[in-house]
């Protein structure tokens, strides 16, 4: 993989990373959540391609396989967080363990080292669903000001990422077989753009927490 494509890949991470940084004592118990996600993908990101470079890591599919439970993972923990009824908490871990269970029986049937596509989008579309409702509820509880609500922000970039890469995902297999260089066309421009707008949203959610708790403060001392 190229150092310019791998730049491009962490565009929107990196910037999340230090909005979350600056603004971590900020946050609430949900956005910590989708913080520690950012966390691991970066050490697991950095870790695959230093052990690249040194040439301890040849083939990395295992390693991304292995990394699709601690996301969805984290990913359905912040949902867990945001709501506070038994009811909706339920039906996240039954999607949760659902997704677990599609994991497991892909990666018996075509093996670790075998894009365990099928299961991503199961995940995919748990989350998608999850941070729907989260988008929605979030709205509905204060439509004059959503703008200013990083949950907003949080849940359309994890809408936009995961509902456009199911399409792909689907045809993923097909298209490494038939036509691998429009494959890793696809790949840079969907995956890599995706992955860019949900992390620069999440950067802005974080950064927003930290604006409206300066507000918040200065409208206190005023009044004082």
């Amino acid at each position: 993989m190229s150092y310019i494509l791998i730049i491009n890949e962490l565009i929107g991470v990196v910037i999340a990373l230090i909005s979350g940084i600056f603004t971590y004592r900020y946050l609430n118990s949900f956005l910590k959540i989708l913080f520690f996600q950012l966390v691991s993908y970066s050490v697991l990101y950095s870790m695959i391609h230093i052990g690249q470079y040194i040439g301890f890591i040849y083939y990395t599919q295992w390693i991304y396989n292995l990394e699709m439970p601690i996301e969805f993972g984290f990913l359905c923990w912040a949902g867990y967080e945001y709501f506070k009824l038994s009811k909706e908490r339920f039906l996240i871990w039954i999607g949760y363990l659902f997704f677990l269970l599609v994991f497991i029986i892909e990666t018996m049937l075509r093996g670790l080292n075998a894009l365990s596509n099928f299961s991503y989008i199961v995940g995919s579309v748990v989350v998608a669903s999850i941070f729907l409702v989260i988008l929605y509820s979030s709205i509905m509880k204060d439509s004059i000001n959503w703008k200013q609500k990083p949950e907003i922000w949080v849940g359309l970039g994890l809408i936009l990422y995961f509902v456009g890469i199911i399409p792909y995902l689907s045809l993923l297999h097909y298209l490494q077989e038939t036509h691998p260089r429009i494959n890793l066309y696809l790949y840079r421009f969907i995956t890599i753009g995706l992955c860019n707008i949900r992390y620069l949203l999440l950067a802005y959610a974080f950064w927003l927490v930290r604006i409206n708790t300066t507000l918040k403060t200065s409208v206190e001392n005023d009044k004082h």
